[in-house]
């Protein structure tokens, strides 16, 4: 049965763990954008974080991935431009309005206070009327990313952010982390892009532990059935 619960929609929502299976082997990651996908990226670290390296299930394409697992996702910080969720929790913050996707599993209070990044061009016509900017002033990404030993950032920006994805993506080389770019964009094929994106200091991607981590990141955890609707791709910037 489907029930709502404020904007979200409920499906058999699993309750929050009391104790969360910690990670083995985290990763660190910060994500920019706390909205739909967002969340079900998140949910799905809580709702597969006790299968079984080998198991066989739905909706998870690989539980395990050169000993990696799922919950090995550890997140760290978070970035948006809503007021209804900058300065809350990450697992509050991934339940507000405007997002309304399905509720599969409920997630535990993370500790990660979401930050607010800046706007850019991340409010688009679609838009204005239903995200209030924070009054928050925008936070420092980069020396966030590495106060946090970010390994990777996701950017689940709103499509059409082609300044917004480009300026994270930057955040992320100057903070020696790998980017994950997960809206549609000529971000890799932009030639201005590629001109204005500063140049990565060699010695953090290459002899900091979280790097060599990140750099060992080739492939995907891709959550791709029903209910569950969210793909990032984690690999090293090169």
């Amino acid at each position: 049965m489907v029930e709502m619960n404020g904007p979200r929609a409920q499906w058999n929502a699993r309750p929050a763990p009391t104790t969360p299976i910690k990670s083995t082997n985290p990763i660190r990651v910060a994500i920019a954008g706390v909205g739909n996908c967002a969340s079900s990226l998140v949910q799905g670290r809580y709702f597969y974080a006790d299968v079984a390296n080998d198991a066989k299930v739905p909706g998870l394409m690989h539980v395990d991935i050169g000993g990696y697992h799922v919950r090995d996702l550890d997140y760290v910080a978070a970035f948006d431009v809503n007021v209804t969720k900058v300065g809350k929790d990450l697992s509050v913050a991934l339940g507000a309005e405007p997002n309304n996707t399905w509720t599969f599993q409920e997630i535990p209070t993370t500790g990660v206070i979401v930050q607010r990044g800046p706007t850019l061009d991340g409010i688009g016509k679609y838009l204005k009327d239903v995200v209030i900017e924070s009054p928050e002033k925008p936070v420092d990404v980069a020396a966030v990313l590495k106060e946090r030993k970010v390994d990777v950032l996701v950017a689940y920006l709103p499509v059409g952010s082609e300044e917004g994805i480009r300026y994270y993506a930057e955040q992320a080389i100057k903070a020696g982390c790998a980017f994950v770019n997960a809206i549609p964009s000529s971000l890799v094929a932009s030639q201005s892009g590629r001109r204005s994106s500063p140049q990565p200091d060699s010695q953090s991607l290459e002899t900091t532990s979280r790097a060599r981590s990140a750099q060992r990141l080739r492939t995907a955890f891709l959550l791709d059935s029903s209910p569950i609707v969210a793909c990032s791709l984690i690999a090293p910037i090169s």
